[in-house]
């Protein structure tokens, strides 16, 4: 494992962990104001919404990472060997096409909404919505790594 693979990592967990303490905190904060003060913080769902998308996104990265993605493997499991390989192949490709996909769209939306901000905290537009290029980035990471980890790990038991 390279040093950029585990700073990468480090920031997937990072984001991810800090997103959902935060996330905590703040819906603690805001029950206690609706329900005991009888009250509400406006800012905080805007808040929390925001930091809901970026625990996602980088918690799908992480997840990819320890190949916790759900997979469908009845149908691959059915098939020989070569040809399961084949359909993995594709699928891996098919996930590829799409988040590659979803940087560039999401990447131009962003840049888009770069002079809007958002209702509440007046936080930039393009901070926000640069969450999905980059969680997609931090995905499409992962998942290239799997063909160079199946090639090297195949190179190694051949040699």
């Amino acid at each position: 494992m390279t040093a950029l693979d585990r700073s990468i990592g480090w920031v997937e967990t990072s984001l991810s962990v800090t997103s959902l303490l935060v996330i905590v905190i703040l819906v603690l904060v805001q029950v206690f104001y609706r329900y005991v003060l009888s009250s509400g913080i406006l800012w905080i769902n805007e808040l929390i919404t925001s930091l809901m998308l970026l625990m996602v996104m980088a918690g799908s990265a992480l997840a990819a990472r320890h190949s916790e993605h759900t997979n469908m493997t009845m149908l691959t499991d059915s098939l020989p060997k070569g040809v399961a390989r084949l359909v993995r192949a594709v699928a891996l490709l098919v996930t590829l096409v799409f988040l590659a996909t979803l940087i560039v769209t999401s990447a131009i939306y962003a840049l888009q909404a770069r002079t809007l901000h958002s209702t509440m905290l007046e936080i930039p537009m393009l901070l926000l919505y640069g969450i999905l290029p980059l969680g997609g980035a931090l995905m499409f990471y992962e998942f290239v790594k799997v063909p160079v980890i199946l090639f090297s790990q195949g190179r190694r038991a051949r040699a």
